[in-house]
């Protein structure tokens, strides 16, 4: 899915790639991130589907509000 070209050297760079909507920015803060946001909200809500959810909606609203996180 992440095209091999595509390097951030450090989280800021990436923020900026996907407040710039560079879909493959996303591909790889999801591939990045992912597993462990899954895994402590698995252990928060006890509920493998409302983890899948929530995590969903993590990254959509990360993805559509970029731009007002400090």
């Amino acid at each position: 899915m992440l095209d091999v070209d595509f390097i951030f050297k450090d989280d800021l760079q990436l923020a900026d790639c996907i407040e710039e909507k560079k879909l493959q920015s996303m591909y790889y803060c999801y591939d990045k991130y992912s597993p462990a946001l899954y895994g402590m909200i698995c252990r928060m809500t006890n509920n493998k589907h409302v983890a899948e959810e929530c995590l969903t909606a993590t990254f959509l609203k990360s993805w559509n509000e970029i731009a007002a996180f400090p």
